[in-house]
C-alpha cells in the first residue's frame, strides 16, 4: 500500500478510536476527561504521520544523493540545491539528461568527422574489429572494389573480399603482426598491382575505461603501384631491347671485319660484299642511336614544345631529298598533296617534321617495290569559344601500298621496340629500330595530337594524324575594300 493511503487509513482508524471510547465513557465520566482524550488520539496519530514523513524524506535524499552531477555541469554545481527532495531529485535528473544529450552529440560529431577524415584520403582503407567484420570504410575503398556502404559491424572481411593473400595479410595482422605485400588484384575487369598493408590496432588503456577490456582490430590500406611496376617493367624491357638492338649489329661489324682479315683477305667479291654489310650494320647502328636520343629527349621533357609559325608545304619539300635514294633503288614515288592553308600552321616544327620523317620512313620501308606513297593533308574546321582567335585543326596520312600490318598486331604496332615480323623486313630489305612510331605517339602527345592506323594484310597501310588548333585562318578582308 503507497505511504500516503496508508497514512490516511491510520488518521482515519485513530480518530475512530477515540470517538468510540468518548462515548463509551461518557456516560460515566465528566464531560473534561472526554475532552483530553480526543485530542492525545490526534496527537498520537500526527506523530506517528510526522515519523513517517521523516523516513520518507530521508529515503528521497539518499535516492538524489545517488544521482551524480557531471563534472562537466559547473554552472549548475555552482547554483544552490533546493531544500525540496523532490525538486532536487528532478534538477539532477535533468542536468544529467542535458549532460548525456551533450555527450551524445559530440561523440557523433567526432563519428562523423573521423568519416570525413577517411573519405578525404585517396588511399583505399578498411577497418575492422577483432571478430573481423568491417568497422569502417572509405569512399576510394568503395570505389576501389565497386561496393556500397556496408552495415558496419555486420559485414565480414570475408563478404569483401575474394583475395586470398589479402585475406591471409588480415588474419596476420589480427594475430599481432605488421605486413605488407604487393598483390594483385581485379579492378573493373583489369588486373592492377598494389602495395596492401595491414596493420594491428589495439585501444590504449589510458583512452578506454577500467571496465571496458582492450579490442584489437585491423587497418587495411591499397596503395596502387601499377603504374610504378609497369614502368620498372618497361625500362627492364627497353634496357634489354636496347642492348639487344645494338649488340646485333654490331656482333655483325665485328664478324665481317674477322672475315675481311681472315679467310676473306684476298677475296675482293667477298670483301666488298663484306664492306656493304659493315656499311649496313653502321647505319642500323646510327638510326638506332638516333631514334634512342629523339625518344629520351621527348620522354625527359628536355626540349620544351615551342609553338612557332609553321609552314607544311615548305616542310615536305624539305623531306623529299632525304628520301631520294630510298625511292630511287625500290622504284618509290613519294607524292604530297597538301591544302595551301596548311602554310599558316601554328605548332612546334620540329616534332611535326620528326612525326612526318618516321611516317615516311616507314612507309618506303614496306611498300611495295613501283609504287606510290602519298602524303595528303587537309584543315579540319573546329569550333571556337568566343573571344579565341580563329584556328583550325590538320589532318595528315601517309599512305603506301605495301605489307601492311596484321590485324592482332595493330594495338601493339606503337611500343618500344615491337616488331612486327620478320618477313615484313625482307619487303624493303631495311630493319627498322622498333622505335619510330612510338616517337610519333610521343611527339604527337607533346603537341596535343592523336594517330590512328588503317591497315589491310598485303594491301597496305594509312597513317593518320590529327592536330587540333593550329592552321591559322586567313586573313579577312576590310568590309571597306
Amino acid at each position: 500500500m503507497p505511504g500516503a493511503d496508508r497514512t490516511r487509513l491510520v488518521i482515519i482508524l485513530a480518530w475512530g478510536a477515540a470517538f468510540i471510547a468518548g462515548l463509551s465513557i461518557s456516560p460515566f465520566a465528566p464531560a473534561v476527561l472526554v475532552a483530553l482524550l480526543i485530542p492525545a488520539a490526534g496527537a498520537l496519530v500526527w506523530l506517528a504521520h510526522s515519523a513517517e514523513e521523516r523516513s520518507a524524506i530521508e529515503k528521497l535524499r539518499e535516492l538524489s544523493s545517488l544521482i551524480e552531477d557531471p563534472d562537466e555541469d559547473e554552472q549548475h554545481q555552482a547554483a544552490p540545491e533546493s531544500e525540496d527532495p523532490f525538486a532536487q531529485i528532478r534538477d539532477r535528473i535533468a542536468r544529467r539528461n542535458r549532460w548525456i544529450a551533450d555527450a551524445i552529440d559530440r561523440e557523433v560529431e567526432s563519428g562523423a568527422m573521423l568519416r570525413a577524415y577517411l573519405n578525404a584520403i585517396d588511399t583505399p582503407v578498411i577497418a575492422t574489429r577483432e571478430s573481423g567484420r568491417v568497422a569502417m570504410m572509405n569512399r576510394p575503398a568503395r570505389r576501389l572494389f565497386d561496393l556500397g556502404a556496408p552495415e558496419e559491424g555486420r559485414t565480414g572481411i570475408q563478404e569483401l573480399m575474394t583475395s586470398q593473400e589479402v585475406l591471409a595479410l588480415h588474419a596476420r595482422a589480427a594475430g599481432g603482426e605488421a605486413c605488407q605485400s604487393r598483390v594483385r588484384l581485379s579492378v573493373s575487369g583489369q588486373a592492377r598491382f598494389y602495395e596492401v598493408s595491414a596493420i594491428p590496432v589495439r585501444l590504449s588503456i589510458a583512452d578506454i575505461p577500467a571496465r571496458v577490456s582492450p579490442r584489437t582490430g585491423v587497418v587495411l590500406t591499397f596503395r596502387d603501384v601499377h603504374d610504378l611496376a609497369q614502368t620498372l617493367r618497361l625500362r627492364t624491357d627497353f634496357a634489354a631491347n636496347a642492348s639487344h638492338e645494338l649488340r646485333t649489329p654490331i656482333a655483325s661489324i665485328k664478324t665481317a671485319i674477322e672475315t675481311m682479315q681472315g679467310p676473306a683477305s684476298d677475296d675482293a667479291e667477298m670483301q666488298a660484299k663484306l664492306r656493304g654489310m659493315i656499311e649496313g650494320n653502321i647505319n642500323r647502328l646510327e638510326e638506332t642511336v638516333n631514334d634512342l636520343l629523339d625518344l629520351s629527349r621527348l620522354e625527359s621533357d628536355e626540349q620544351p614544345v615551342e609553338r612557332t609559325p609553321v609552314d607544311a608545304l615548305a616542310l615536305c619539300d624539305s623531306l623529299t631529298p632525304v628520301f631520294e635514294s630510298v625511292c630511287e633503288r625500290r622504284h618509290l614515288l613519294i607524292e604530297f598533296d597538301l591544302d595551301p592553308r596548311l602554310s599558316r600552321m601554328v605548332t612546334d616544327g620540329r616534332l611535326l617534321l620528326l612525326v612526318l620523317r618516321n611516317l615516311i620512313d616507314n612507309a618506303t620501308k614496306f611498300a611495295f617495290e613501283g609504287t606510290t606513297v602519298r602524303v595528303t593533308g587537309e584543315v579540319l574546321p573546329s569550333a571556337n569559344g568566343a573571344g579565341d582567335a580563329p584556328r583550325d585543326g590538320a589532318r595528315f596520312r601517309v599512305i603506301d601500298l605495301g605489307i601492311g600490318i596484321p590485324l592482332k598486331h595493330q594495338p601493339r604496332i606503337f611500343e618500344r621496340f615491337f616488331q612486327v615480323d620478320e618477313s615484313r623486313a625482307r619487303i624493303g630489305g631495311r630493319r627498322g629500330s622498333g622505335l619510330g612510331l612510338s616517337i610519333v605517339r610521343h611527339a604527337l602527345r607533346s603537341i596535343d595530337g592523336e594517330i590512328a592506323v588503317e591497315s589491310v594484310w598485303q594491301e597496305g597501310t594509312t597513317m593518320t594524324i590529327t592536330i587540333p588548333r593550329c592552321v591559322e585562318a586567313a586573313a579577312q578582308p576590310s568590309s571597306g575594300a
